[in-house]
């Protein structure tokens, strides 16, 4: 941080380490570090990080709460995914990504969340709801 400091002209606007530098920097004033947060899509979500951090102990406890049951949910239905495909080829059944988009349909699981586990395309999943 010293040599940030030290140095004279930092180029936010090319350079990603001086952006990161600057939101890091206490001493940024804070239009500087509003200007990197809107000019950098990973730093705006280190930025939203750090605001869920720093918030009371109720509001941290709820939202890592909230991130625990997303990750959980996910590494659920990965694990069940994994088994059902490798139960289904044992038995020489075929296993499609339509059959286990329309099973997570039928449990609730949200279209775009289907989306990222089957890799279907979203109007495909909603042909499968209708």
């Amino acid at each position: 941080m010293v040599k940030w400091r030290n140095l004279g002209e930092k180029d936010i606007v090319n350079n990603s380490l001086h952006r990161w530098l600057a939101w890091f920097d206490e001493g940024s004033p804070p239009e500087l570090v509003e200007e990197v947060v809107n000019m950098d899509n990973t730093i705006k979500a280190a930025n939203e990080r750090q605001t869920h951090v720093t918030q009371n102990e109720e509001a941290r406890r709820a939202y890592w709460s909230r991130r625990k049951a997303e990750h959980d949910l996910i590494s659920g239905l990965n694990y069940a995914r994994d088994e059902g495909m490798e139960k289904g080829l044992k038995e020489g059944q075929e296993i499609s990504k339509k059959n286990i988009a329309k099973n997570a349909l039928t449990k609730g699981l949200p279209i775009e969340m289907i989306h990222d586990i089957t890799g279907l395309d979203l109007e495909t999943i909603k042909g499968i709801k209708d």
